[in-house]
């Protein structure tokens, strides 16, 4: 059996090596101390670390006893300072003699085993299959590229407008990442993201993103459009990071965008599980001047004891909950939830994944403040951006100069 810890790197970068290697003393002393007299573990290097399960019998035993230890590598850890870290274990088995009869044989497929349970996402485990091996060579290859694509600054930005409810007038916009390889062609955001994720590339993937998305909105938006605001996502491991604040100001300075231009999007997860560091991070950026906006709200574990704690700006309702208003009454009920609750606590309240005139009536008539989705734009390049905003000026003009009023998008 391969064990693997999930984000060791993340750990190291955002809290130092003291903490992760505090992290893997306390996982060594689970792995002896759940181990059976005749069974052998030890550390291969990294956040990975073997077992020999001599007693095991079969494939149902071995389940057993590994979903038995990854429940007790994922309990809460506590390092220095206070610090509390979960463990995301993911493990790989391959069986004697069924897949392979020798040490090398063994260690390489149960290697294969862990590499396609963390490409699938997977917080468990898998046993070796026939293909596992070309699967892994595949992910490499592709963990290859996107380093490529990183370092020769070949991410590309796009950005989805903002619009306010009310008026129909963009108010700002999202920067997303995307990748074309020239191999793989267009690759989807959820696989290259995960990809960043697995790999430890998130970090510079997200400094690069950030970088190019300022330079960008300073470049060609805010010089022909106005002041508009620019929303970028926070990595949970960049968020963590405890020189973010300092990143971000550069980035900022070095792109000539004002601080109170940008707004950065932090998921619920993200801040929920490291409330105190979170609330300290936060009051960082906002004393520097930047936006703060809480990410697919209600789709975590929401605290509401530190909702009212946090200097947010904004909410922004998970597409999930607005993707069956008005028809669905639950999903009604969420959303006039948590616009109320957000304008209770002062903060302004987007939705995300708006596709048809009856999801933005309904986000109207509950006084929501803005949104983002097809209905009005798919995401662009900032040179599309840039045109579409000047025609939506000119409409507006139009609109104003003949008395007219509208509840719609804005659009020439």
């Amino acid at each position: 059996v391969l064990i693997n810890i999930r984000r060791f790197r993340e750990i190291n970068h955002s809290y130092g090596h003291r903490a992760g290697d505090a992290m893997l003393k306390e996982i060594a002393r689970r792995l002896v101390a759940w181990k059976s007299e005749d069974a052998k573990v030890a550390r291969l290097g990294g956040a990975n670390f073997g077992l020999i399960l001599p007693d095991a019998a079969g494939v149902r035993g071995v389940s057993q006893q590994i979903e038995a230890l990854l429940r007790e590598l994922r309990q809460p850890l506590l390092v220095e300072n206070g610090i509390e870290l979960m463990v995301d274990a993911t493990a790989g088995i391959a069986l004697c003699p069924e897949h392979g009869r020798n040490v090398g044989d063994l260690l390489r497929f149960a290697d294969s085993a862990v590499a396609a349970a963390r490409s699938e996402g997977s917080h468990g485990y898998r046993f070796y299959e026939a293909g596992f091996t070309d699967a892994v060579h595949t992910r490499l290859s592709h963990e290859a590229r996107l380093r490529r694509a990183i370092d020769n600054g070949d991410i590309d930005v796009h950005f989805q407008p903002q619009v306010d409810v009310r008026s129909g007038v963009v108010i700002g916009a999202e920067a997303l990442a995307r990748w074309h390889d020239a191999e793989l062609g267009p690759v989807a955001p959820d696989r290259f993201i995960g990809l960043a994720e697995e790999s430890g590339l998130i970090l510079p993937l997200g400094e690069v993103v950030l970088a190019k998305a300022c330079r960008l909105w300073s470049e060609l938006i805010v010089p022909f459009c106005g002041p508009l605001s620019l929303a970028v996502n926070v990595s949970a491991a960049h968020f963590a990071h405890p020189a973010l604040t300092g990143l971000v100001t550069q980035i900022l300075s070095a792109a000539g965008l004002a601080a109170d231009r940008l707004e950065l999007e932090i998921t619920e997860t993200a801040v929920m599980s490291q409330q105190e560091t979170a609330l300290a991070t936060m009051h960082r950026l906002r004393e520097a001047g930047i936006q703060l906006a809480l990410d697919d709200f209600g789709t975590g574990h929401s605290s509401l004891a530190y909702l009212r704690h946090f200097p947010l700006d904004k909410l922004k309702i998970d597409r999930q909950f607005v993707r069956h208003v008005p028809e669905n009454p639950d999903d009604r009920a969420i959303v006039r939830a948590i616009v109320q609750l957000g304008h209770a606590l002062g903060f302004t309240v987007l939705a995300e994944g708006v596709e048809r005139t009856e999801q933005l009536a309904f986000l109207a008539a509950e006084q929501c403040d803005a949104y983002q989705g097809w209905l009005f734009a798919k995401a662009m390049t900032a040179q599309e951006l840039q045109q579409l905003l000047l025609e939506t000026r000119n409409a507006l003009v139009q609109h104003v100069a003949f008395g007219q009023s509208t509840g719609e998008p804005l659009r020439s």
